[in-house]
């Protein structure tokens, strides 16, 4: 059974663990630099739920073997944290396309909340837009798919 929720952002969509908050509700998501995997192209089969394109804006310094991506998602910074040798690999410049991969387990309870006071180098403002734990639960039985009952509210909506 689907216990997560699906958040809508500029980034794109995003599929956390169950948030207990009415559709609708803004939120800001803590996205770890560490959490963050980069693909060069669009990735395909893989258990991780989240995977948003971007672009590289900005390859921090290398001093040592750790370095830090800023990507702009659609106008959301998003920040990871790579190896020398994966951008050498990657051949990762600025400019570059890119889909930044998350998994869904990365966002525990100090990652997603309604607080202004959490960090905000790299979080992502967005907005329940449904729970699929009761997606799930209230499918139409004529339709085996848990995503045709799809419904998205966003604020304003109607």
């Amino acid at each position: 059974m689907t216990v997560l929720t699906r958040l809508r952002a500029a980034a794109g969509e995003l599929r956390v663990p169950r948030l207990e908050l009415p559709v609708g509700s803004k939120v800001r998501v803590r996205i770890r630099a560490r959490d963050v995997m980069i693909a060069v192209h669009e990735p395909v089969g893989l258990s991780a739920l989240n995977v948003l394109p971007g672009i590289i804006s900005e390859i921090g310094p290398s001093d040592g073997p750790i370095v830090e991506l800023r990507l702009d998602c659609s106008g959301d910074a998003l920040i990871a944290r790579l190896t020398r040798q994966s951008i050498a690999t990657l051949k990762l410049s600025n400019g570059k396309r890119v889909y930044a991969v998350i998994k869904s387990v990365a966002f525990d309870r100090r990652a997603v909340g309604t607080s202004s006071d959490m960090a905000k180098s790299a979080d992502v403002e967005a907005v329940a837009a449904e729970d699929l734990f009761a997606a799930a639960t209230s499918q139409d039985p004529q339709s085996p798919d848990p995503m045709a009952a799809d419904r998205i509210a966003m604020p304003g909506e109607g």
